[in-house]
């Protein structure tokens, strides 16, 4: 990750307003946060607008967490007519606020339209090392490797489990990590913490019957 050009100061806002709001989601969907805290994204999103380009990824999670909802509405076995909607609906009106309050800025849609033509230049992608895709024969990019393909195992256990928000963050962002080295650091943001939640699940099931006299016992007791 060091390869990222961490001296432009305004991308740090955008990675530790990233890492708050993915939180803030994670928590609001584990149900262990108070419903109402995460409308705190809206004023959050005028916030960081106005702080940095990077407010469009707040944009896509949300979008793509409503997305998720839906496809795990979808796959319940309940009835079409009992199916809880209300995660999609919810998601789906915290994407337009965020997206809405974000034209309140100096340049209004204008801001938009910038950072799209920004992100789509072929004369900076072709130019600038890091928009261009990530080489894997650089050392400091084993550590995002070795995380993408935990992402896609952790991926494929999710979508068993019939959970697909967290997997629509991880694909999206690896392939524009993938499309572009500056967008590393962010899918690291949005992929560490939900691989380490799945892997723990993972440790606590395969050790839950260890016993307290094992060395797998001994560790889990730490």
């Amino acid at each position: 990750f060091r390869s990222v050009h961490f001296l432009a100061r305004p991308h740090i806002f955008t990675l530790a307003l990233l890492s708050f709001s993915m939180w803030m989601i994670e928590t609001d969907r584990d149900g262990s946060a108070n419903p109402r805290r995460i409308w705190l994204l809206i004023p959050l999103a005028l916030v960081w607008t106005n702080l940095h380009g990077g407010f469009l990824v707040l944009v896509a999670v949300l979008g793509l967490t409503a997305a998720g909802t839906a496809l795990e509405a979808l796959f319940t076995d309940a009835p079409l007519r009992e199916k809880n909607w209300a995660p999609t609906i919810r998601y789906g009106i915290l994407t337009a606020g965020c997206a809405a309050v974000s034209l309140v800025n100096p340049y209004g849609w204008g801001l938009h339209q910038h950072v799209l033509a920004y992100l789509r230049s072929d004369w900076i992608q072709n130019v600038i090392q890091e928009f261009q895709s990530p080489s894997f024969r650089a050392e400091n990019m084993k550590q995002f490797e070795i995380l993408m393909f935990l992402g896609l195992i952790v991926v494929g256990d999710l979508v068993r489990r019939k959970r697909f928000a967290e997997p629509l963050w991880i694909l999206f962002f690896a392939y524009e990590a993938l499309s572009s080295a500056r967008h590393v650091p962010v899918f690291a943001a949005v992929a560490v913490p939900v691989v380490a939640m799945t892997v723990s699940g993972w440790w606590e099931t395969l050790t839950a019957n260890a016993s307290k006299k094992s060395l797998v016992g001994i560790i889990r007791s730490e």
